[in-house]
């Protein structure tokens, strides 16, 4: 029946003849209404599933309504509309029994179900908030391409014939076209985005909000680098993080997967261990052999128990990962396809008898192939580092989060060091890897289809140069294993350095007090010296990598041609061969250089993996240990409560049963060792409980022995992250006696308080570390003796405004009375106070302050009714000789009785500003004088509002912007050594010429006509060309391993004068550098910075100067193939500067003349120059000078030519002819 109404198609699906073997290329009709209409729909349907589930996961605010949108949707249903007049044409030429095709009512049959589905897309994207489709876009694009070829063989066709034979369908593919074109646009526009974002971060990355073409070509970075070229970026103006890229949603995600490998492995060891009996903690496995029983330690189980943190990476970020490996896989494809088309392409250019579309056709996807190899190549990049940026935020949250839930056993198993080793050096190791990690499946692949298309070029012969990269495999795996053997040892020897120097910032104050610096500084120096001793073998290993970098290609290639054109007298390397094998050569290069370092970097990532995987799997503490009910009775309940530190150890509690109600103050009191903070920490839930039960009602605030202060300012070490309550925030600055504090503070409580809280005294930062406590408004207080770094009087300032009856937490405390009710009571209270004072005065502390004097006598008077005669007789006895003794040696005058100089409150008292609770120490003398003082008064405050606005003790490490000095550059020229520096820059220029020449050398070889003579082969002249070619190999490795010996030693003698420079320097600095400079920043100046110029500028300098190089020689190669065109360019550019020149000169010097000059000049004269003689200046003088320049080469040529020619020249005519004009022009004078 097809046969009959036409079949399928009424052409051939596919034509060479009309296709590839002819002057005027065309599809045939029947492949354009198939295959290029069908491709782009094909593509849509099988893409649609996927792109509606990825859709799904999307949680962004859905789009409303849109001109955008909406003018999308009304496009594809008129392109819909179009195909159902194509089908209703058909079904109506088949009605009438014409002959017709099925593929005309296919066709826009299919055309027309896919805009359907592309109007299901449009609205479902729109719903789930995409502001650009990437995914449509690309269907467009596709459909466009197609389009374009029907189109111009549709209007081709119609200007060929003369008229159109098919009017219906023509006007509805003219219809269709530009429908096309505008949805094309349109997808590359961005729809609108919610106002809620807009609000939400004013600030936000545009990567996300941008269209499919600006993040395929990064555009949308474009507007920072600007900003970044007109003036220094800021940390302001840098993007905020995507939602996707925040740690607060990369870091879940993680945990989720992992939390599930670390219930997978708990259930393994429950099912493990259900019948497995355990002797002395030990796990024992019982098994029945040879009718006995035997007990055997389960050695591996638990490596098989523990959660797998390869598996768990792998969940959370395989897809992002194959999708990268994606993006290789493609762009290793299309880099394969650049030798096959330049071959093509020669092959072009050597038949004469080739179509000439084909040639622009080669260039054409030549330039096609390489623009998508450049946008997938960054797509990857972009990909890999996104990855491995995550990679590393998960790791280091899971091993921060793991560090605060340690137990206590956990603990004792790693240290400080190892745990900021896993966060900075083994999470860094997988972001570093992530880039090149592909190279493990690439390498190999690379690899395999190189040595295959070498194979189809030169046959047999390649396998020789296989088997030089063989025997280099083990080679660079030696220097790979001793370069890594040297860099432990040069990281261990920077590790003592380091700590040495670390000892050395810690006791600053002693070493500059017995004036050790000389003696320390050699120290560093001496080791300081085997470091550099390990990094000049380093340099060494760096020649000899640079060498076999820079020859291994060279013999690879130089060993294949020799075999190829020495094997057999008919292999010719014409340039085909000789240009496309290179093109290979090149492209294997990579994967054999970086494969070694690949597998070196593979194996440091396994070794940071395991390390994780263990500190991960660490035990934690039981966060059930402790209940949080609130609706219990009271406030704390310990019931039968044993708790231990270690479950190895003996319980350090046991069998406590302790009751708490709301609102009570309770104080633990004992001797040293008893366990109060033990009980403290049972509380906290931070013990490992063995039986019983715990819970706290609430929310807790702990106030440790040991105040812990932030290198932050003092608002921010009280509000601790929460917002600022000014009349809270003010109570509480009263009651913990810190207004005095604020006030002496050079900025108030925006003083920066510095490194270990340098600048604050004890009793100071335990009174921040109060206030901290109590701006959190908890439930229970947890306060382990925070009355124990403050003075007696400020003791009872802090118990009478934060704890007592009319204390900020009052609400908290059921036990209500003054001072002296609880100290009458003796109960917990008291019995604290008199263990407290009777410390103080064993170990006389009071007799420095006679406030402490009269508070301690309070405190007695007091505690008598309530202690016991002899305890009351012995503390009043102590109270009243120490009173005695200073009120003695200050003469008795209570006018001379004054406080310490730099106590906390002697600027308040000299103002006469007494805090509440504080006794006043003013005689009648120093009323009198209360008004003289005022003024003085008055300027002391301002003085005091005036240090407040000055700058932070601390300030932020200063980074200098804009472009580098020169004398930056100059200045480690000169470390590097004035010798050293140019002969470095001498040989990398060497090595380029070297290379650059080989190139020539390899083209006029390819180029050799005459090979064959007399039948033939002119074998002198191909073993020339074979052994100069590789002789130039050579001379660049040669180059290649002196400069890069110069560089690295030229960097060792750069990093020694630097490093000494900087440590004289900062031994030599006072003590107020090192009291106001952070530890860590100065450390940073000898590791960081000091491995930045041992490592990393060598490297890049010699990639820059590689680069500059290759960059230099590019317009020098192309200017000596085409001089003349380059000569002819720089004359004619210099005639019309010259113009330019000497039309300004004229000009300005006609207008600068006086009046006389116009009266007796011609106008004619003057309009003559500025007419005729410019117009010889810009047309005819650079044609004469071309002219003469010409003739006078070629008259130089001639004697030139004759002399190299005729040597009789150069001995007899030549000196004869000098003779002659020297004798007459001394004649004519």
């Amino acid at each position: 029946m097809d046969q009959e109404r036409g079949g399928f198609c009424q052409t051939p699906f596919w034509d060479e003849d009309a296709t590839w073997n002819t002057t005027d290329p065309d599809f045939t009709p029947c492949f354009q209404k198939t295959f290029l209409l069908w491709l782009p729909s094909a593509l849509l349907v099988i893409g649609a599933p996927f792109r509606f589930y990825s859709l799904t996961r999307n949680k962004t605010e859905s789009i409303p309504f849109t001109w955008l949108n909406i003018l999308k949707t009304i496009l594809a249903v008129l392109i819909a509309v179009i195909t159902v007049a194509d089908i209703s044409k058909t079904i109506h030429e088949y009605a009438t029994g014409a002959v017709v095709p099925t593929v005309n009512f296919i066709s826009p049959l299919v055309l027309c179900l896919t805009m359907v589905l592309v109007v299901i897309l449009i609205h479902h994207e729109r719903k789930q908030g995409v502001h650009s489709s990437g995914f449509l876009f690309i269907f467009w694009l596709l459909l466009f391409f197609d389009s374009i070829l029907v189109f111009q063989s549709k209007v081709r066709d119609a200007v060929t014939e003369g008229a159109v034979s098919d009017i219906f369908r023509f006007v509805t593919f003219m219809l269709f076209f530009p429908l096309v074109i505008t949805e094309l646009i349109l997808s590359a526009f961005v729809d609108k985005h919610p106002s809620v974002l807009l609000i939400q971060d004013k600030n936000a990355c545009p990567e996300n909000n941008s269209s499919v073409l600006s993040r395929i070509t990064f555009w949308w970075f474009s507007s920072l680098v600007v900003q970044g070229y007109k003036r220094a970026l800021v940390r302001d103006d840098l993007w905020s993080l995507n939602e996707e890229d925040k740690s607060s949603t990369v870091v879940p995600k993680f945990e989720k997967h992992w939390d599930c490998e670390v219930a997978k492995s708990k259930r393994n060891r429950n099912r493990n261990t259900r019948d497995t009996p355990i002797v002395d903690g030990t796990e024992m496995r019982t098994i029945n052999q040879d009718g006995q029983t035997y007990a055997e330690v389960p050695v591996n189980e638990g490596k098989k128990c523990q959660a797998s943190l390869f598996t768990g990476l792998t969940k959370t970020y395989g897809p992002l990962f194959l999708l990268s490996a994606l993006y290789k896989l493609l762009f290793d494809i299309m880099q394969f396809l650049a030798p096959i088309l330049l071959k093509f392409l020669i092959q072009f250019t050597k038949n004469k008898m080739e179509y000439y579309w084909r040639g622009f056709f080669y260039a054409a996807l030549m330039f096609v192939n390489a623009t998508l190899q450049s946008l997938i190549l960054h797509q990857y990049f972009h990909g890999c580092q996104l990855l491995g940026m995550r990679m590393r935020t998960s790791l280091i949250a899971s091993v921060y989060k793991k560090t605060i839930n340690l137990s206590n056993a956990a603990r004792k198993l790693s240290t400080v060091g190892e745990i900021v080793n896993l966060m900075s050096v083994d999470a860094q190791r997988f972001m570093d890897l992530m880039t090149y990690l592909h190279m493990i499946w690439s390498g190999p692949f690379q690899i395999i289809i190189s040595i295959y298309l070498l194979y189809d070029t030169l046959g047999y012969s390649i396998f020789a140069g296989v088997a030089i990269m063989i025997i280099l495999i083990p080679i660079n795996a030696a220097i790979a294993k001793k370069t890594r053997d040297y860099q432990a040892k040069q990281m261990r020897l920077k590790d003592q350095r380091i700590k040495l120097m670390n000892e050395i910032l810690n006791g600053m104050k002693v070493l500059k007090l017995y004036a050790w610096e000389s003696s320390f500084e050699k120290q560093v120096l001496e080791l300081r010296k085997k470091e550099l001793s390990v990094l000049k073998r380093l340099a060494y290993l760096n020649a000899c990598v640079s060498f076999t970098w820079t020859t291994a290609p060279y013999v690879v290639s130089l060993v294949t041609f020799a075999v190829y054109v020495l094997s057999d007298p008919n292999n010719i390397l014409d340039a085909e061969k000789a240009f496309v094998s290179l093109s290979l050569f090149n492209i294997l290069r990579f994967p054999l250089s970086m494969l070694p370092q690949v597998i070196s970097s593979l194996v440091q990532a396994n070794v940071s993996l395991k390390r994780l995987e263990k500190f991960l799997n660490h035990e934690e503490l039981d966060s059930s240990a402790v209940q949080h009910d609130i609706s219990a009775k009271h406030a704390i309940s310990m019931e039968n409560c044993t708790v231990t530190w270690d479950h190895e150890t003996v319980s350090t509690l046991r069998n406590i049963n302790l009751q708490i109600p709301d609102g009570s103050l309770v104080a633990i009191v004992g001797a040293v060792g008893s366990g109060k903070s033990s009980m403290l920490s049972a509380m906290l839930g931070e013990m490992e409980k063995v039986s019983g039960s715990v819970n706290v009602k609430g929310s807790v605030a702990y106030v440790a022995q040991q105040a812990w202060i932030q290198n932050a300012t003092v608002q921010d070490n009280i509000l601790f992250g929460k917002s600022k309550n000014q009349v809270e925030y003010e109570s509480i600055i009263e009651g913990c006696a810190l207004k005095t504090d604020l006030e002496i503070l050079p900025a108030g409580d925006q003083t920066e308080i510095g490194e270990k809280g340098i600048n604050l005294s004890g009793g100071q930062k335990q009174r921040v570390s109060l206030a901290r406590a109590c701006y959190q408004d908890a439930d229970v207080y947890l306060l382990d003796d925070p009355l124990s770094a403050v003075d007696s009087h400020v003791g009872r300032h802090i118990f009478d405004n934060i704890v007592g009856p009319n204390g900020l937490l009052k609400d908290k405390i059921s036990e209500y009375g003054s001072y002296k009710q609880l100290l009458s009571h003796n109960g917990a209270f008291a019995e604290f106070l008199r263990n407290y004072l009777t410390e103080e005065l064993e170990n006389d502390e009071l007799e420095a302050d006679l406030d402490d004097i009269g508070v301690a006598e309070d405190i007695v008077s007091q505690l008598g009714s309530v202690m016991g005669d002899e305890k009351a007789k012995k503390l009043q006895k102590q109270v009243s000789v120490i009173s005695s003794r200073i009120r003695t040696m200050s003469g008795g005058s209570s006018e001379n009785i004054t406080q310490k100089s730099g106590s906390v409150t002697s600027l308040t008292k000299s103002l006469g500003s007494n805090g509440p609770g504080t006794p006043s120490l003013k005689s009648k003398s120093d009323h009198s004088h209360h008004k003289k003082d005022d003024g003085v008064a008055e300027n002391m405050i301002k003085q005091v509002e005036e240090k407040k606005k000055e700058d932070k003790l601390i300030k932020a490490e200063s980074v200098e912007t804009g472009s580098v000095k020169y004398t930056v550059f100059l200045s480690y020229l000169k470390s590097v050594g004035p010798i050293l520096s140019p002969c470095i820059m001498l040989f990398y220029i060497l090595y380029n010429v070297t290379s650059v020449y080989s190139n020539f050398w390899l083209s006029d070889w390819s180029n050799d006509n005459v090979t064959v003579t007399n039948g033939t082969i002119d074998t002198a002249q191909r073993d020339l060309r074979l052994g100069v070619y590789g002789a130039l190999g050579f001379i660049q490795g040669f180059f290649a391993v002196f400069a890069s010996i110069a560089l690295y030693v030229g960097n060792v003698l750069a990093g020694k004068k630097l490093h000494a420079g900087i440590l004289k320097n900062t031994l030599a600095s006072s003590m107020t550098f090192f009291d106001t400079t952070p530890q860590g920043r100065i450390m940073n100046r000898f590791s960081k910075d000091i491995d930045v110029i041992d490592t990393i500028i060598p490297r890049v300098f010699e990639s820059w100067w590689a680069c500059l190089l290759k960059v230099i020689s590019v317009p020098v190669v192309i200017g000596l193939r085409i001089f003349i065109v380059m000569a002819s360019i720089a004359l004619y550019v210099g005639n019309v500067w010259a113009g330019m020149k000497l039309h300004a000169g004229l000009l300005k010097n006609i207008l600068a003349s006086s009046m006389n000059f116009f009266d007796t000049t011609p106008q004619g004269r003057i309009m003559n120059r500025f007419s005729k003689d410019i117009d010889v200046l810009d047309t005819i003088l650079a044609r004469i000078y071309e002219s003469w320049w010409a003739c006078l080469l070629r008259v130089i040529s001639v004697p030139v030519v004759i002399g190299l020619s005729t040597p009789l020249f150069l001995t007899i005519i030549l000196p004869i002819a000098i003779l002659y004009i020297a004798v007459q022009d001394s004649f004519c004078w």
